[in-house]
Order: C-alpha cells, then sequence, then structure tokens
C-alpha cells in the first residue's frame, strides 16, 4: 500500500507540472510576458492535520523550464491538498487576466480529478486570454502592487469600526495639544519673567590747569579714579502686555529706573509710569555704556534742570514701516535721584515730547548701516523754587571726567521759575562712518538772573576701523553697544589656549560748546556767588578698543578752553579771564 500511495502522489505531481507547463508555453507563444523577469510558483501541501509543505518553483522567461526542489511524499493515509499560486516578482507589462491562480489537486482512494470550486477547469480555461479565471473558480488575482485578501462581512465591519474608533482618538489628540498649548501660553503670559543686566564701569583721569584755569578754579588739577557705575538691572514682563523695570547704581546708591509700564495696548501706544528718562535728545536716551565717548555733551549736562531721569508719566509709540517715532509726558521739573520721593509746596512739573523721523534706512548683507536721523524736542518746565535745595535744581558741565574739576556750576538756581527748551538733532551714519549734531536752546525766567538765553549743543563724527557701523535702534532713535563682528576672545586649540579675531577698533572726535555766561548776572555776583559760569569749548579725540559686546577699553584726550564771567565762588572777580585744561581719561567697562 505505501508504495501504492507514493506512485500515486508522484502521479499527482506529474499531471500539476504538466499543467504548469501548458500554461507557460501559453503565455510564451503569445508573447504576453517579454518583460516579465522571473514568475515564482508555490505548492502548498496541506493534509488532515494541517500541516504545509511549501514547495518553490521558478518560472524562467528565456528558457521557459521548470525548476522544482526536492518534495517529499506525504503519508498514504492522509488525504493531501497541492495548491499552487503564480505570483510575478517583477513585469513591467502584466500578464493574461489569470496572473495568479490556485489549483487544487485532491487525492482520495487514489482517484485523481481536478476541483476549482464544484466545476472542473479545463486546459482552455487556464490558458485562454478570451475568458478570465474568476473567483467563481477559487481563484483571487494578484496585481504587481496590490493583492486582494477576501474577508467575512463581520470582519470588514470591525476593521471599518476600528478605524473609526482610530481617526476619532487621533481628533481628540489634536484638540487636547491645542488645549494643552493654549495652557502653556497663558501660564507663560501669566507667570511674571525676570531678566537680569548689570553694567561695571571703572574710570581714571588725569587733568592738568593752565594758570589761567588754576587761578579760577584754585587748584591745578585732579587725578584719580572711581567706580563710574555699577548698576543691576533687573527687567522683566507678564501678559505679553506689562512690563517693569528697576535699576540701582551701588556706586552712589541711587535707583536711576524703576518704572511699570503698559505696552501692545489696543491704541498701539505704550504707557509708562515711574521713575524714568524724559524724551530729550537722542544722546541723553543713550546708556553710558553705549556712548562714544567717556561722558556726554554739555547739552546734556543740564541734566540737573532738565531732561534725565525724573518721576512721571510717559506715553510713546513708534512705526517700523513709518521710521516714525514719538513720546510724550507729564514729569517733576527738577529731583534728585537719590530721592524717589517728589513732594513739592509749589508747582514741580515738566511737559516733554520728542519726535524723531528716517528718511532714510537700509542694511547691507555685512550689516553696516546706513540711515539718516531727524529729530526735535521740546519741553516746557515750572520749578519749585522754595525747595529747590531739597530738589537739587542745580547743574554741572563735566571736563569729560567726574574725576576732573567740572569746566562750569551753576549752583543751586533758587530763582529759577520756568523754561522752555527746543532741541534738534542729525544722525548721519554710512558704514563705519557716523556723524551727530544736537543743539539744544534754553528760554529762562530767572527770579535772579532775569531772562535767560543759555545754549548748548555738540558735533561728533566717528569711524570704526575694523568694519562696523554703530548700533542704531530704530525703537526710540538712539544708539545701543556696538557689536564686533570678529570678537577678541580666548579659545582652545590643540590643547593651547589661543586669541582670536581683532574686535573692534573705532576712532572719534567732539566739538561740544555751551555759553552760561547771562546766568553771572544772577549767580556770579560779587553778593552771591555760588557757581562758576561764563561759556566753554571742549574738543575731545577718543580710541575705543571693543573686545567683544561686553567689553570696552577707551582712552580719551579732552582740550577745554573757557571764558569766565562775574565771580567764582570765593568772591574773586574773574570776568574775563580764560584758562585751558587737559584731561586724560580711560574707561574700563562690562556689561552682562
Amino acid at each position: 500500500m505505501k508504495r501504492i500511495s507514493g506512485f500515486v502522489w508522484t502521479v499527482e505531481i506529474c499531471v500539476e507540472l504538466i499543467f504548469a507547463a501548458l500554461w507557460t508555453a501559453q503565455c510564451l507563444g503569445e508573447n504576453q510576458i517579454l518583460n516579465h523577469t522571473e514568475t515564482s510558483c508555490q505548492f502548498d501541501l496541506k493534509n488532515s492535520s494541517n500541516a504545509s509543505l511549501m514547495l518553490p518553483v521558478s518560472l524562467e522567461k528565456d528558457s521557459g523550464r521548470i525548476d522544482k526542489t526536492a518534495l517529499s511524499p506525504p503519508s498514504s493515509s492522509e488525504s493531501s491538498s497541492l495548491n499552487l499560486n503564480l505570483s510575478e516578482t517583477s513585469s513591467a507589462e502584466k500578464l493574461p487576466t489569470a496572473s495568479a491562480s490556485s489549483i487544487s489537486f485532491d487525492s482520495i482512494n487514489n482517484e485523481n480529478f481536478i476541483s476549482a470550486g464544484e466545476q472542473p477547469i479545463t486546459e482552455e480555461q487556464l490558458i485562454s486570454e478570451e475568458q478570465p479565471i474568476t473567483k467563481e473558480h477559487g481563484i483571487q488575482t494578484v496585481s504587481d502592487s496590490e493583492k486582494t485578501v477576501t474577508v467575512s462581512e463581520s470582519e470588514w465591519r470591525k476593521l471599518v469600526n476600528d478605524l473609526e474608533t482610530i481617526k476619532q482618538e487621533m481628533a481628540d489628540d489634536k484638540a487636547k495639544a491645542k488645549l494643552k498649548k493654549e495652557e502653556e501660553e497663558l501660564k507663560k503670559y501669566r507667570t511674571p519673567s525676570w531678566k537680569l543686566n548689570g553694567v561695571m564701569i571703572w574710570d581714571g583721569a588725569f587733568s592738568e590747569h593752565d594758570d589761567g584755569a588754576e587761578m579760577v578754579t584754585g587748584n591745578d588739577g585732579n587725578s584719580g579714579s572711581k567706580v563710574r557705575q555699577a548698576w543691576l538691572d533687573f527687567s522683566g514682563s507678564m501678559y505679553d502686555m506689562i512690563k517693569y523695570r528697576f535699576t540701582y547704581d551701588f556706586s552712589n546708591k541711587t535707583t536711576k529706573d524703576f518704572w511699570i509700564g503698559l505696552f501692545n495696548t489696543p491704541s498701539g501706544a505704550d504707557l509708562k509710569v515711574g521713575h524714568m528718562k524724559e524724551p530729550w535728545s537722542g544722546e541723553e536716551l543713550t546708556v553710558v555704556a553705549a556712548t562714544a565717548f567717556i561722558e556726554k555733551s554739555y547739552l546734556n549736562d543740564l541734566r540737573g534742570i532738565h531732561g534725565s531721569r525724573n518721576n512721571g508719566i510717559l506715553f510713546s509709540n513708534w512705526s517700523t514701516a513709518d521710521r516714525f517715532s514719538w513720546a510724550a509726558g507729564v514729569f517733576a521739573a527738577s529731583m534728585k535721584e537719590d530721592d524717589l520721593s517728589c513732594v513739592s509746596t509749589d508747582q514741580n512739573y515738566a511737559f516733554t515730547g520728542r519726535v524723531t523721523y528716517l528718511p532714510y534706512f537700509q542694511e547691507n548683507h555685512l550689516g553696516q548701516k546706513f540711515l539718516l536721523h531727524l529729530g526735535a524736542s521740546y519741553s516746557y518746565r515750572k520749578y519749585d523754587q522754595k525747595n529747590a535745595e531739597k530738589l537739587g535744581t542745580k547743574c554741572s558741565f563735566l571736563s569729560n571726567s567726574q574725576i576732573a574739576p567740572s569746566a562750569l556750576t551753576t549752583g543751586t538756581m533758587t530763582g529759577l521759575d520756568s523754561m522752555n527748551a527746543l532741541g534738534i538733532e542729525v544722525f548721519l551714519v554710512r558704514g563705519p562712518f557716523s556723524m551727530d549734531f544736537e543743539q539744544g536752546f534754553f528760554y529762562m525766567e530767572d527770579d535772579l538772573a532775569g531772562n535767560v538765553f543759555l545754549p548748548a549743543g555738540y558735533f561728533q563724527v566717528t569711524y570704526t576701523l575694523t568694519g562696523e557701523s554703530r548700533n542704531y535702534s530704530k525703537d526710540g532713535g538712539r544708539y545701543k553697544k556696538l557689536k564686533p563682528n570678529n570678537p577678541f576672545i580666548r579659545t582652545c586649540r590643540d590643547g593651547v589656549g589661543v586669541f582670536t579675531g581683532p574686535g573692534a577698533w573705532e576712532i572719534g572726535y567732539m566739538c561740544t560748546w555751551v555759553d552760561a555766561s547771562e546766568l553771572a548776572s544772577g549767580y556770579a555776583t560779587e553778593t552771591h556767588h555760588t557757581g562758576l559760569l561764563g561759556k566753554s569749548l571742549m574738543n575731545i579725540w577718543g580710541l575705543n578698543w571693543y573686545l567683544n559686546e561686553n567689553c570696552r577699553v577707551m582712552l580719551n584726550y579732552a582740550l577745554i578752553h573757557t571764558d569766565y564771567s562775574g565771580f567764582n565762588t570765593k568772591g574773586v572777580n574773574i570776568d574775563g579771564t580764560d584758562g585751558w585744561e587737559h584731561v586724560i581719561g580711560t574707561r574700563f567697562q562690562v556689561t552682562f
């Protein structure tokens, strides 16, 4: 029986191989598989115990030959089923309509027959192009790019339901992610942010007077060093509309800035209240750490009676598109910086406003700026004469250093009643070259000196030898710290510390002037001589080395000529006397 069973199994294999050969020959004869590189056949022998034997067969286009692997016949006691699957591995054009088929051969009681569903598949049906082999014969069609899988209706409904569930879960996840993002942004707006900045400036100076200046001032000059600034600055925001700032100077124990502001308001105007700078002069609004010279010009040495920081309320706005900015506010007319309380028994207020416009602004690929800045400022001030000493209503005109003696001083101006001030400003930047000009006109009504006209201004030019431009800020129309293109920093190469980049080198010249001689009639008289008055012209030459945007070394030489008026503080008549002063100043600066 075993021999007979083996014989029967061999016959079945032979019959199936014959049909496969006939089908292949038909395809080759009709030139339907010219581009078909290889077709693989698998014989799946299944017995009643669900055991399977996969038999790979290769059909090659060129030879039409079938290579078959070794077969192991099943046991004769078990009925077996052989499934033939033909599938393409690569094809430029499709096979006939029956591109893949499944053919079943059953062996029962040694009787062979071919079955496909209930109808037998004839040779003509197998190889014909006119009549495709369909699902009715138990055959599924498989193309090059897709396979058809038959599933039951219950399985299909389950797949559809699972897909809908996944889509809903994805939509829920997207909604949750959006809600989480909104909550995080709201939390970010609500949470106050803090930013810490600082300025450390160390100054040194040497000054010398000629005989005329020595006779007037009583000394032949000063020399020494001091901490010019030791600032800590806390600033921050919340809700993307509230900002605040607190700046303290440890060098003289004074609070510089202390204000709270509203920004990004529907009206477009920003609002600040507290202790802040008034909107006056581009030079005055530029911080000391960003000026081209050690000290500012004579124009802004009037800060004791005009401008600088005072308590008040400020409205401002600027437009990037129109290159236009404006600011205006109401402030205390004068007050000491070391006392943020401003209490007066008389009128003590000021209205100050400033507008700027950029008719021309460009920036090239090297970061160099080309611009023309025009600006104008106006201020009306009413002073508290009774509390002039307490409020610090006075000013000093520095000799480009706080160490050297001041060129002129007013003393406490107890008779100052009111003042109208007008300022104009022009800034020109052409790459590494810049030129600034500002002129102020101050008209005072003083009970001691009468109607006084005091002009002051400056002209300066700078040139950056390493090609950088001065860092102009459209927001407020002022300068910020210069940033070197190639900073001078220490780095490590092959385990050795080396320095890279030259930093930025800048040279500059300033000429500044003031004429306070008309005040001498009230504050430099024989009976009332609290000040040192006259007119002064100062020339400054400077060399600055920016190691990087946070470190700078400065060297200035100032030559000051002063014509004195009236009496000096010792009651000596100095009217018509002139004097010269030489000042060499240095500065070491670090910001963070």
